[in-house]
């Protein structure tokens, strides 16, 4: 019985400190989510698996429209800045594929705080 209750009793206790360290934690964004991405490195038309491998994956989908005959795809990457706790959005890049081919990219602007 005492055995059953210290087994209980440091379940209860390792569990507990395992919450917290999971709550209180301060996450490391990666170093290449504090720099702008290489919008340099892109061209008008390149499609959007030559845009991942420069960009990476974008941090953002923001959905599909018809304009007319044309598909309109619109991606967002960001710039964080780091802050304790949850990191902050500093900056949007929008890029927008038509069809299929990159027609548009430009910095959103920082979020408003």
């Amino acid at each position: 019985m005492l055995r059953k209750s210290l087994l209980i009793l440091l379940s209860a206790v390792l569990s507990g400190c395992a919450w917290t360290t999971i709550i209180d934690k301060d996450y490391e964004t990666p170093i290449v989510k504090l720099r702008a991405p290489r919008l340099h490195l892109l061209s008008m038309g390149m499609g959007k698996q030559e845009v991942i491998k420069i960009l990476g994956h974008p941090d953002q989908f923001n959905g599909v429209r018809r304009n007319g005959a044309d598909l309109i795809e619109v991606w967002e990457y960001h710039r964080m800045k780091p802050v304790p706790g949850p990191d902050i959005v500093a900056e949007r890049y929008a890029l927008e594929f038509t069809n299929g081919q990159l027609s548009r990219y430009e910095s959103a602007g920082a979020e408003s705080q």
